[in-house]
C-alpha cells in the first residue's frame, strides 16, 4: 500500500529528522500516550474555533498514519510517501500549473496583488517545498519499486529538497520580485499590478512594534 502523506512530523525541532512512523498514541513530545479517540475529538473541537485546514490535514493524517501501522503491521507492505509544502508543476503537464490556493500559494497570490508588503520570516529559513510533479513521480517509482516486493516494515520516503538543495526565504522573496515584476496580474481596471520587495522581520516582536506605529498609532490619533 503506498499512502501519500502530510503528516508535520519534524515539529520545531532543528537539524536532520529522522523519518519513522508515528506509533499510536505516541506524542509529538515527552513519552505520555495518548488516548487518539480524545485527540481527534479535541483536535475537532479545536479546528472548529480556527477554522484551520492545513493544521485538520496535518493532524489527522497522522493519526491516520499511527492506524495504519497499528493495524496493518504484518500484514499489508506500507509504504509511506511525506511530501513538505506541494507547490506548482515543474513541468509536467506544463511549468508552473496549480490547482487551489493553498499554504504557501497563498503568500504568493497575496504579494501578486499587491498586498502583501511587509511579512515576519527570517531571510536565512530554510523553506522545503516539492513541486507537484516530482510528488507524483516519487509516487510512481516507489509503486514499481515495492510492487511485487512483501515486506513486513514500513518503508518512509521524504520528498524534500531542504538537504540537499536548500531554498531559503531570501531566495523566495528574490523569485517573487523577479516573476511579478516581468509577469503583473492585472488589477480590475486593466492595469498591471506594480510589486516591490517584501520588508522582512525576522522576530514576531519586530513585526508587532512596526504594525502598532504603521497601523494602530494613527488609529488612535
Amino acid at each position: 500500500m503506498i499512502v501519500l502523506s502530510s503528516a508535520y512530523v519534524c515539529g520545531e525541532d532543528a537539524g536532520l529528522i529522522q523519518e519513522k512512523p508515528f506509533p499510536l498514541g505516541k506524542a509529538k513530545k515527552g513519552t505520555e500516550m495518548k488516548d487518539i479517540d480524545i485527540e481527534k475529538k479535541l483536535v475537532d473541537e479545536k479546528l472548529r474555533k480556527l477554522h484551520s485546514e492545513h493544521a485538520e490535514g496535518s493532524a489527522v493524517t497522522a493519526m491516520g498514519e499511527m492506524l495504519l501501522v497499528h493495524y496493518s503491521r504484518d500484514t499489508v507492505p506500507l509504504v509511506f510517501i511525506r511530501p513538505p509544502m506541494v507547490t506548482s508543476t515543474y513541468q509536467e503537464p506544463f511549468p508552473g500549473w496549480i490547482e487551489g490556493v493553498r499554504t504557501i500559494d497563498g503568500v504568493a497570490f497575496g504579494y501578486a496583488k499587491g498586498k502583501l508588503k511587509h511579512f515576519p520570516f527570517n531571510p536565512q529559513l530554510i523553506v522545503d517545498v516539492i513541486p507537484a510533479d516530482m510528488v507524483i513521480n516519487a509516487l510512481i517509482v516507489a509503486m514499481l519499486e515495492y510492487a511485487n516486493q512483501s515486506t513486513t516494515s514500513e518503508i518512509i520516503y521524504h520528498v524534500g529538497s531542504s538537504l540537499r538543495n536548500p531554498f531559503k526565504f531570501s531566495n523566495l522573496n528574490e523569485l517573487f520580485f523577479l516573476y511579478f515584476t516581468q509577469n503583473p496580474l492585472i488589477d480590475k481596471k486593466g492595469k498591471p499590478i506594480k510589486v516591490g520587495e517584501v520588508t522582512a522581520f525576522s522576530s514576531m516582536a519586530s513585526f508587532r512594534i512596526y504594525m502598532a506605529i504603521r497601523y494602530s498609532l494613527p488609529l488612535k490619533v
